[in-house]
């Protein structure tokens, strides 16, 4: 197994940790778009943002493992998209 599929394995698992651990605790409509003063302005529902979530995750980092073209951006990707599920998981379980 290649140093390229084993972080697409760990960058996989981080995000499907962070969809089941959201899963059971965060409520049914998520924050989804917050405005610039820090209110909320656009929801999702649970069962809709955590697949969605993690197959964003899970395709930029397959695209990062499995490439057509050399091109190291997909992992950057890949990690900016699980920040920003961890960021909406963890907001969503603060307010």
């Amino acid at each position: 197994m290649s140093k390229k599929h084993r972080i697409f394995a760990a960058v996989a698992a981080a995000a499907l940790a962070v969809g089941a651990i959201g899963f059971f605790l965060l409520p049914e409509t998520l924050v989804t778009q917050l405005s610039f003063d820090g209110s909320p302005t656009s929801r999702m529902p649970k069962a809709v943002f955590l697949p969605l979530a993690f197959a964003l995750v899970a395709v930029s980092a397959a695209m990062y493992a499995f490439p057509e073209r050399k091109c190291g951006c997909w992992l950057w990707i890949s990690l900016i998209l699980l920040a920003a599920e961890l960021f909406a998981v963890i907001y969503n379980l603060v307010i």
